[in-house]
């Protein structure tokens, strides 16, 4: 007999949002199925073409996001959007911000789209985004763009994930100097200085391609391209820039590399999803003893370190 998940995945295959939609639901509550589902994923053999869109709150990306999937509609692709969003301190669950923005192409029959909550997972994206773009690929996407939280310059795990990676500053916020100081410039593929009708436009652009001149890296040299999201400027430019990374990767042994290191990433991801499991679950460490500990250190008695080796003790580890 057929389980939920089997008929989940079926329905997935036959290109069912529906299907999709319960798959990240399920993941994303890690339920007692998920893991099941995650191991599923990876034995469908598709894959698209993962386009990481990241940079600071008020560039404009989801509008940049917007635009590019427009673009791969009217060739014919289907498009998948994952757009991480801020977590609520209060409810625990996403601001959706990201998926307001993006009202204007929602709706289309070859696209999807998926707002998730950062959980204060690092580096700007979800613990889910990767089971996600997984998912899109699986239910037959060409094109998925991942959308990361924006939230400053630690946002380096969407490179792990993406096949291209776009950095977004604009000018007059002073973004684009923290990208050339900070080590998101590195994982750059390509820089998009969005809002572009502002005076300092031109200077912004100039400041990207010396720091991209000064870099030292061999092959794909990052570009920078000039945009008005809003209203559709630059925005051939950019998917020409897209087109020419895409087939620049396609002929690179170093892609093999970067996968390596992307499915390295997954393992680390794995181990500790297993080891916070196995120490924070039915048999770790109880809500009750962590209630205890947690009004210990808020009453300076103990510390996180002080907790944290009497757990590993308790586990036989030291």
């Amino acid at each position: 007999m057929d389980t939920h998940t089997d008929r989940l995945f079926a329905g997935l295959q036959r290109g069912e949002k529906g299907c999709a939609s319960r798959l990240m639901s399920l993941i994303e509550n890690e339920g007692p199925e998920a893991e099941a589902a995650l191991r599923r994923l990876y034995t469908t053999g598709l894959r698209a073409l993962v386009i990481g869109v990241t940079g600071w709150p008020g560039v404009g990306k989801s509008s940049l996001v917007s635009r590019i999937a427009k673009s791969f509609l009217g060739e014919g692709k289907k498009v998948g959007i994952v757009a991480v969003d801020p977590t609520s301190p209060i409810s625990g669950g996403g601001l959706l911000g990201d998926r307001i923005r993006l009202r204007d192409i929602e709706g289309r029959e070859n696209l999807f789209i998926r707002s998730v909550a950062s959980r204060g997972h690092h580096g700007g994206l979800s613990r889910s985004a990767r089971p996600f773009v997984k998912i899109l690929e699986a239910m037959g996407c060409d094109v998925v763009l991942l959308e990361t939280v924006g939230v400053g310059q630690n946002q380096t795990t969407v490179s792990l994930i993406a096949d291209t990676t776009i950095i977004v500053v604009a000018p007059g916020l002073g973004d684009y100097l923290q990208a050339i100081k900070s080590g998101i410039l590195e994982i750059g593929d390509i820089f998009v200085v969005n809002k572009a009708d502002r005076p300092d436009a031109d200077k912004a652009a100039l400041d990207l391609e010396s720091a991209i001149q000064m870099r030292e890296k061999e092959g794909w040299r990052p570009t920078v391209v000039k945009t008005i999201a809003i209203d559709g400027t630059g925005i051939e430019d950019l998917m020409r820039e897209i087109q020419g990374h895409t087939t620049h990767c396609s002929r690179e042994k170093d892609m093999v590399t970067r996968k390596i290191s992307a499915a390295k990433d997954e393992i680390r991801e794995a181990v500790k999803a297993r080891l916070l499991n196995h120490f924070m679950g039915k048999d770790g460490l109880t809500n009750e003893a962590t209630n205890r500990y947690a009004r210990e250190i808020c009453e300076r008695k103990t510390d996180p370190y002080v907790v944290a080796d009497i757990v590993l003790r308790d586990k036989g580890i030291n």
